[in-house]
């Protein structure tokens, strides 16, 4: 989309380019930007994003400079700057069509220079939630922290990997948090080895979950240099800023999964 009229503060923009124009909550958009200074600017200035709904409120919104080592107190008349940024939508955003608004602002004061321009659109679906806890092997209706269930597990033993599934259900949004899951040995109960992740992979942290999704998660261990024997599982949850974990209603923090294992 090719712009040639000052945004503000004696900045322009040339061109500007969102890619995707359709995304679902939670993902992510690239805005590529391509600003000129009409005249030499006065002061350091950032560029504000944000997403405008359809009553024409801003809704969301990220501001950063559009150089991060050339501020625009630095830059000359006719200065050629490219800016390339990532705008993730929030998993909460009601899903609709948005306008991408620009704005200059001042950093000192925080105020735009001048009324934001309107430089695209993007279209937001919702996310596919599941809310139905499916079929499992074995379940344990475990509350961790009052805000988080563990409604049951699968566990399958392949040659050379024991994977479980995990079957999770908010109670309400949640903080962010992760997982760990510990393989014990079951009679000297040594821990043998362990996982700790952000669920599906990284890709689904507990902070982008609804009040009342199921969500299903699979850990899986590299069993080839275990010893042969008894083995059994154990499943927490902790906010890894802390690594204070959540705690069950008994006041332990982990559950010991009742269905153990056996490595030949």
């Amino acid at each position: 989309m090719p712009i040639d009229s000052e945004i503000g503060g004696g900045l322009a923009l040339v061109q500007a380019t969102i890619a995707p124009s359709r995304t679902a909550q939670g993902g992510v958009a690239s805005v590529d930007l391509r600003w000129t200074a009409t005249v030499t600017p006065n002061g350091d200035y950032t560029a504000r994003l944000a997403l405008v709904n359809p009553a024409g409120a801003a809704i969301q919104d990220s501001t950063e400079r559009p150089c991060s080592e050339w501020p625009t107190s630095q830059w000359g008349r006719h200065a050629l700057v490219v800016d390339r940024r990532q705008f993730q939508v929030d998993p909460f955003l009601l899903p609709a069509t948005y306008r991408i608004a620009l704005s200059v602002v001042d950093r000192e004061t925080g105020q735009d220079l001048a009324p934001s321009r309107i430089i695209g659109t993007l279209e937001v679906s919702a996310l596919e939630r599941e809310f139905a806890a499916p079929a499992m092997q074995h379940t344990t209706a475990a509350t961790f922290g009052g805000a988080l269930d563990l409604l049951g597990y699968d566990l399958y033993q392949a040659k050379d990997t024991l994977h479980v599934t995990l079957h999770w259900q908010a109670r309400r949004r949640l903080d962010y948090y992760k997982v760990f899951v510990h393989l014990y040995d079951a009679d000297r109960g040594d821990l043998m080895a362990q996982e700790d992740f952000v669920p599906r992979q990284w890709t689904y942290p507990t902070t982008w979950w609804e009040a009342g999704e199921v969500v299903s998660d699979e850990a899986s261990f590299d069993i080839t240099e275990l010893p042969p024997g008894r083995y059994r599982l154990a499943v927490g949850v902790y906010a890894p800023d802390t690594g204070v974990r959540l705690a069950l209603p008994s006041g332990q923090d982990q559950l010991d999964l009742e269905q153990e294992t056996q490595i030949p």
